[in-house]
């Protein structure tokens, strides 16, 4: 059938078409307006033709259009929503610097503090478990928790072993090598000594490379190996005087000005101030002068520049106890190993009659005991 004999039996049957234009001999196209084009197919098949359906605009395609796209909205809220919610949880514990330790020693001390799969973040005391370790776990010097987004992160260090770790069987013992309290002790070879919990003295034996049995005739001798944490307790005193070699102005001062202005770069500014003929000097400004220089002002300062000298001076409380702190510090970081852990610490100052003060620094670490002796 000619299409234009279809465009009439579709018009004959009551359905409605405009815009009909004319693509080819056997093809027209045209715009109707119905909810339904199934009965326009049926029909045009029916006489042998064939409708094919275009484009189609209207309410029904835009509400089908919103609905795919409110579909992919709300899948993309809820997957943001999800991704919010476990960026506030913990789901992974990352844990680095084990040695002897095992990671699962580590994580039933983390388990114990409440620490689970999925928590929230904001919940987790990194600083707690921390603490936890390093009180749980006696052979860590070092313990460190975190959070990185979703993984909590732990550092761990260990203490050396106090033992010798080259390949030598000369018989030895491991003996202190200073007073402390034993926290933990673990003979690889050789027969502890001493039990955890000993107080000990420097040259006490700890570990004991004598293995031979009971009622044998033979001496049985091995080169000892171990670990021995212990509690040592360090005291450092140190006395100040009540005068010190200070910078002092000396009475003698001259002029001094200032020359500031900015420059095009920002926060950048050229400076330019007067020579001053003293070696060492303090500054006092007086006053402070700004010229009107069009885009860019220049600011005038004006004072006095004081000549320093070298001179005993009376030190005040607050500078003899800092003077005190300095020293006992850099005396502390010099006898105490680097690995040594402290736990304690106090300073207790004491002001003598002549005006010198004695300042005394008790510290308690936690650190490696032992060295080897060869019988």
């Amino acid at each position: 059938m000619r299409p234009e004999k279809m465009v009439n039996l579709l018009l004959a049957e009551g359905i409605s078409l405009h815009n009909i234009e004319r693509e080819n001999k056997s093809t027209i196209t045209a715009v109707t307006e119905t909810g339904n084009c199934m009965p326009l197919v049926e029909l045009t098949e029916l006489h042998g033709g064939e409708a094919c359906v275009l484009e189609q605009r209207g309410l029904p395609v835009l509400l089908r259009a919103l609905k795919s796209r409110f579909m992919l909205i709300a899948v993309l809220i809820i997957g943001f929503a999800a991704m919010c919610i476990l960026s506030h949880r913990v789901l992974l514990i990352d844990i680095s610097g084990c040695d002897a330790l095992e990671p699962s020693e580590i994580l039933s001390v983390v388990a114990d503090c409440g620490v689970r799969i999925g928590m929230p973040s904001a919940k987790l005391n990194a600083e707690r478990v921390a603490d936890s370790l390093l009180n749980a776990l006696p052979t860590l010097s070092f313990a460190d928790a975190g959070i990185c987004g979703v993984v909590l992160k732990i550092n761990v260090s260990e203490y050396n072993s106090a033992a010798s770790t080259e390949e030598n069987t000369e018989p030895c013992g491991i003996y202190a090598d200073k007073d402390c309290v034993i926290l933990s002790i673990v003979a690889n070879k050789g027969n502890a000594a001493v039990r955890k919990g000993a107080a000990v003295r420097r040259g006490q034996l700890l570990i004991d490379g004598d293995i031979t049995p009971e009622g044998s005739s033979e001496r049985v001798l091995v080169h000892s190996r171990g670990t021995i944490t212990g509690q040592v307790a360090y005291r450092f005193s140190v006395e100040i005087g009540k005068t010190a070699p200070k910078l002092c102005q000396s009475g003698n001062s001259c002029e001094y000005t200032q020359i500031s202005f900015p420059t095009l770069f920002k926060g950048k500014k050229i400076t330019r101030e007067s020579r001053v003929l003293y070696d060492e000097f303090e500054i006092t400004l007086e006053s402070c002068e700004t010229l009107d220089a069009g885009l860019l002002p220049v600011r005038v300062y004006k004072g006095r520049a004081h000549e320093l000298v070298v001179a005993e001076k009376n030190l005040t409380y607050d500078e003899m106890t800092a003077a005190a702190n300095a020293k006992l510090d850099a005396e502390m970081k010099s006898s105490i190993p680097k690995d040594a852990r402290i736990i304690a610490k106090s300073t207790d100052f004491i002001q003598q009659a002549d005006g010198t003060l004695i300042a005394v620094l008790n510290v308690q670490t936690i650190e490696n005991i032992g060295y080897i002796q060869y019988y």
